[in-house]
């Protein structure tokens, strides 16, 4: 009887580990791919798990991926905001912040949010669609309606997910990589478009997964001359030479391509009287023989801030922009304000910095690229808190793109 009793023990554990394992993987996640694709692009991170995409989503998840699929992470980390909840992990404590106090997100009562707690899929279509443009505060659609909106508008295969079945981290994967194909509501592009053209993903990868079509218009071909220092360089990359932003704008097509010059010198500042001075060094000696329809200027970083010899930055500035304004050619000057100071301390210095380069650029008359304003939350990019890694590069790159492009088109 002993004997028996133990094998019916073991056969009654073996039962229980199988249905547990088949439990477990009762669901097979279908859009790993997908995850791969919204990973490369920083709008899906999974945990220190991996993708859990068999796991069914939380309401804290949901609402992250929510900001991801906005572009807003980086501003939504960055922001002040006070957070009224108190069942908040800490990872998520400024998401859900920006997004309380942007109306994206409304908790149980004024300090419980309920944040572990499932999302189901009208909870997280509702999000997406507000992803896209929709609001259902103006009655474009309701909650209970969600799923039937998505439908209607291609977001979502018809009768998936509108009948309260399991809902799990996979589908919403696939639900935020289809938003990104999708026309925002009142706008020609899509939300890749969209958040390419912000410089929330890149264009480029959006391209290469098939997200945004490639351009086949005409392509005019101009050469540009990048003026500037260790950020024109590319210090801070792991190959300067293609991954500065001079290197990687030569490798971007649209409605120009161009060849790029890079007269980048690390450490070089606009102050004449500086032993830094960029007009001592060879890349700007070798700057003044460029025969390129563009010179591209970005100077007066950290180097301009605590330069010990800077007292007239305005007249050595205005100096640097008319060399390349007179120079035999006439080449097109466009002039960039240098990118943030992620260093405490700083901030405060460099911004008048800018607002210095600002006047000077207006009273010459010539087009600017506000690199200063555009890369506020560019911190992620930077390990030094000065230069940028290849890939905060890359998003460099894109966005000077873009703003070249719509330059030369006015």
């Amino acid at each position: 009887m002993k004997k028996m009793g133990t094998g019916l023990f073991a056969l009654l554990l073996a039962a229980m580990l199988i249905a547990g394992s088949l439990a477990y993987a009762a669901y097979a996640p279908q859009y790993t791919q997908e995850a791969d694709a919204l990973k490369e692009l920083g709008l899906f991170m999974g945990s220190d798990k991996g993708y859990e995409l068999e796991r069914e989503p939380n309401r804290t998840e949901a609402l992250v991926l929510l900001i991801r699929l906005l572009g807003k992470e980086a501003e939504a980390e960055a922001c002040s905001y006070a957070n009224p909840f108190e069942d908040i992990p800490d990872w998520a404590d400024r998401h859900v912040a920006w997004a309380y106090a942007q109306g994206l997100a409304k908790g149980y009562s004024d300090t419980q949010f309920g944040g572990k707690d499932r999302a189901d899929a009208k909870m997280f279509i509702t999000f997406v669609l507000r992803a896209l443009g929709y609001d259902d505060d103006a009655g474009d659609f309701s909650y209970e309606e969600a799923p039937a909106k998505a439908e209607e508008i291609g977001l979502i295969s018809p009768g998936v997910y509108g009948d309260g079945s399991d809902f799990y981290r996979d589908d919403c994967v696939h639900i935020c990589y289809s938003a990104l194909t999708k026309q925002i509501k009142g706008n020609e592009n899509s939300l890749a478009e969209k958040l390419a053209a912000e410089g929330a993903i890149s264009l480029q990868t959006a391209r290469n997964l098939g997200l945004v079509p490639e351009y086949t218009g005409d392509i005019r071909e101009l050469t540009v001359a990048c003026v500037g220092d260790s950020l024109t360089f590319g210090m801070g990359a792991d190959n300067p030479d293609t991954e500065s932003y001079p290197g990687i704008l030569a490798t971007l097509t649209g409605p120009y391509k161009f060849t790029t010059e890079n007269y980048g010198h690390s450490g070089a500042t606009v102050d004449y009287e500086s032993f830094l001075a960029y007009a001592n060094t060879q890349a700007y000696k070798d700057s003044l023989n460029t025969e390129a329809d563009i010179v591209l200027i970005m100077l007066g970083t950290n180097d301009a801030v605590w330069s010990p010899n800077q007292t007239d930055f305005p007249e050595d500035y205005r100096q640097i922009l008319e060399t390349y304004l007179n120079l035999p050619h006439s080449p097109r000057v466009i002039a960039m304000t240098p990118p943030h100071l992620f260093i405490q301390g700083f901030g405060d210095l460099l911004e008048d910095v800018v607002e210095d380069e600002k006047t000077v650029i207006n009273e010459l008359g010539l087009d600017i690229i506000n690199i200063y304003e555009f890369s506020e939350n560019m911190s992620k990019y930077s390990e030094d808190g000065v230069h940028f890694t290849s890939e905060g590069y890359k998003v460099l790159a894109e966005y000077i793109y873009n703003e070249l492009c719509a330059v030369l088109s006015e």
